[in-house]
């Protein structure tokens, strides 16, 4: 009787300690996909009724790429910017490139302005944190323009625009992406891919 009682209570303490040890994981797997939510400025939430809106408020973000070619090589950027409710984005940006060295000379461009984009979330659910936001730059231009022609750099200035697009992944307040533009004045013409990360505060 003694030994059947103490199995019984060996296999219900085993019982009850498999029943913990398979409900920590969930527990622990829910709280970190809750902290992982789309949460800063910028991200979508819905509210008491249903609707979908953005949560209002500044990010900021730092991205390195490159612009594939002599004047635009290895680049770094950084920006600031503000998410209205209705999902327009307003902030500045500063841009800079290392090209091509000829000699002592080395070809470079630095831009530095306003921007102005718009924020979609299209897909719901579990890619709900995915953010596409179309936008412009616009803002002077400081370029010294890398020849293949002969062995010099011939430096400019001018008005930038810029055209592009950022893809997104929010991860709670923190998010990372791609940015894709062109540079399409001054000359040189150019495109320029970024990898990016930020987050909104």
């Amino acid at each position: 009787m003694r030994t059947s009682s103490a199995r019984g209570s060996v296999f219900a303490l085993g019982l009850g300690l498999a029943a913990i040890v398979a409900a920590q994981p969930r527990t622990s797997h829910a709280a970190i996909f809750e902290g992982l939510a789309p949460s800063g400025a910028g991200t979508e939430e819905v509210d008491s009724e249903g609707h979908r809106k953005l949560l209002s408020g500044w990010e900021a973000d730092g991205a390195l790429g490159t612009g594939f070619s002599d004047t635009y090589g290895l680049g770094i950027a950084g920006r600031v910017g503000y998410t209205l409710p209705m999902g327009v984005y307003l902030g500045g940006e500063v841009q800079a490139y290392w090209g091509q060295t000829y000699g002592s000379q080395n070809a470079h461009a630095t831009f530095f302005g306003a921007e102005a984009g718009y924020k979609l979330y299209p897909l719901p659910n579990a890619l709900a944190g995915l953010e596409f936001r179309p936008y412009v730059f616009g803002g002077p231009a400081f370029i010294s323009a890398s020849t293949s022609e002969a062995p010099f750099v011939r430096s400019k200035t001018g008005f930038a625009v810029q055209p592009g697009a950022l893809t997104a992944y929010h991860l709670g307040p923190a998010f990372i992406g791609a940015d894709f533009r062109m540079l399409t004045t001054p000359s040189p013409f150019g495109v320029a891919l970024f990898g990016t990360a930020g987050a909104g505060f």
